[in-house]
């Protein structure tokens, strides 16, 4: 089941080749990029930049795609497609043993896409795939471990004094963590920590910088935190 929203991309990837205006726009990009010239249609482009044993030229293709996502949706597409082998091994990776799958395939798909439409090629442009294949792993790997957090925290959240369940797990989350603060389980700083990393994606580094510690201590401040509140929930 997982594996259909892949099938999905491939089956549309066909139809987005097969489009008159696909051409036209590798023809209109091939006159300002000479890395793309030698293809008639985007799947040999596609075929090109999968291939292995020519790195330098596969990342200028890629370069050349990158460059464009940010405003043309068709070249965002084009990276997308070229880099699906690697989404497959990434959502493999955090399948879970039993539950909806294609679910994580969503996330994973979603997550590279805006990084492929967001990626730097100026500063960053060799390695193209790899780089937003890991960027894409770490978006996910960050996006599904807060949700199993969340998840977990507010499970039993209407067994707790809280006066109404929240409509969101973000807004129970939250509605936890004052209940927490309020019966001192927890103090401000690591209520703070919480809500910024969690809920509001401030990455732990810039919160370590801040109070001036290293960022696996701020981690472990974190865990702790998070530990004293799934013992509140359990």
């Amino acid at each position: 089941m997982a594996q259909s929203l892949f099938s999905m991309l491939d089956a549309e990837w066909r139809d987005v080749v097969e489009q008159p205006d696909s051409a036209l726009h590798l023809r209109h990009w091939s006159r300002h990029d000479p890395a793309l010239r030698p293809f008639r249609d985007l799947e040999e482009l596609v075929q090109f930049a999968r291939q292995p044993g020519h790195p330098a030229d596969s990342d200028d293709v890629l370069r050349c795609l990158a460059k464009r996502s940010a405003s043309e949706s068709l070249a965002a597409r084009t990276l997308l497609q070229a880099i699906v082998y690697a989404l497959k091994g990434i959502a493999a990776r955090f399948r879970p043993p039993i539950g909806d799958g294609e679910e994580v395939v969503s996330v994973v798909i979603a997550a590279a896409y805006e990084r492929i439409r967001t990626y730097p090629a100026d500063r960053r442009p060799r390695h193209v795939a790899a780089n937003i294949v890991l960027d894409t792993r770490q978006t996910v790997s960050r996006s599904l471990y807060r949700r199993r957090v969340t998840e977990t925290l507010v499970g039993d959240i209407e067994r707790l004094p809280v006066e109404a369940a929240s409509s969101s797990p973000s807004e129970q989350l939250i509605a936890l963590v004052d209940e927490a603060l309020r019966r001192k389980y927890i103090g401000p700083r690591e209520a703070r920590l919480i809500v910024l990393t969690r809920l509001l994606d401030v990455p732990i580094d810039d919160l370590a910088a801040e109070h001036g510690c290293l960022p696996h201590s701020m981690r472990r401040r974190r865990l702790r935190a998070e530990s004293v509140l799934a013992a509140a929930v359990a």
